[in-house]
């Protein structure tokens, strides 16, 4: 395999198949949201699982 760059996703590369994207979900995906130093004692936990659900009207993306 020569050094070069090509473009083929790792999955790609070792299937030799696009992969199937009809089961990605953008909405919806588990994440942790951060506790503010402030509002947390010295052992509780620094984030908490939720759901990303979607943007807020107004809000920047970037």
């Amino acid at each position: 395999m020569s050094n070069s760059v090509t473009a083929k996703t790792s999955y790609e590369f070792v299937y030799c198949t696009k992969p199937q994207l009809k089961n990605i979900k953008v909405f919806g995906a588990l994440g942790y949201a951060n506790i503010p130093d402030e509002k947390r004692r010295k052992l509780d936990a620094k984030a908490f699982k939720c759901r990303f659900i979607g943007y807020e009207d107004g809000v920047s993306r970037t």
